[in-house]
C-alpha cells in the first residue's frame, strides 16, 4: 500500500516542529527585538506555518484510510497536528494580540506576553513534535 501521504505528513511535522521551536528560541531575545521578531513571523510566515500544519493533518488523515493496520496511529497524528488550530486560537491568540499592539505601537512588549508566547510555542513544538514521531512510528510498520 501506499505512504505517500503519510511520507508527506511526517515530512511536515518535521518542518513544522523545527520552525516552532527556532520560533520559541526567538522569544528570548530582549522584549524589543523579539517584539520585532514577532511581529515579522506573524507577517511573514504564519501563513505558511498554517499552511505547513493543514497539509499534514490533512495527509495525515488520508493516510488513515489508505492503511488500515495503522489506522489508529494515523488519526491519532493527524489529531495531534489539528489540534494546533484551536490551541493557538485560544490559548495563544490573546497574547499575541499583545505584542502585536506593542509592535503597532513601536514600544517592547510587555515581558510576561512574550515568556507566554515562548512557553505555549513550546508546549505545540511538543504535541507537533508527538504526531510526528506517531507518524514515523505508523510509516515504519506494514499495515496487517
Amino acid at each position: 500500500m501506499t505512504q505517500t501521504a503519510g511520507c508527506i505528513a511526517a515530512t511536515a511535522g518535521v518542518a513544522f516542529t523545527t520552525v516552532l521551536v527556532h520560533h520559541a528560541s526567538n522569544m528570548s531575545a530582549s522584549g524589543d527585538a523579539a517584539t520585532k521578531i514577532f511581529q515579522h513571523f506573524m507577517e511573514k510566515n504564519r501563513p505558511v506555518i498554517a499552511a505547513v500544519a493543514a497539509v499534514g493533518t490533512i495527509s495525515a488523515f488520508a493516510q488513515s484510510g489508505k492503511t488500515p493496520g495503522t489506522k489508529g496511529l494515523w488519526l491519532l497524528s493527524g489529531a495531534l497536528l489539528a489540534s494546533f488550530f484551536p490551541y493557538s486560537g485560544l490559548v495563544v491568540k490573546p497574547h499575541a494580540d499583545e505584542v502585536m499592539k506593542a509592535a503597532a505601537a513601536e514600544k517592547p512588549a510587555d515581558a510576561k506576553a512574550l515568556k507566554a508566547i515562548r512557553t505555549h510555542t513550546l508546549i505545540r513544538a511538543g504535541i507537533v513534535g508527538t504526531a510526528t514521531a506517531i507518524a514515523v512510528y505508523a510509516l515504519s510498520h506494514k499495515a496487517k
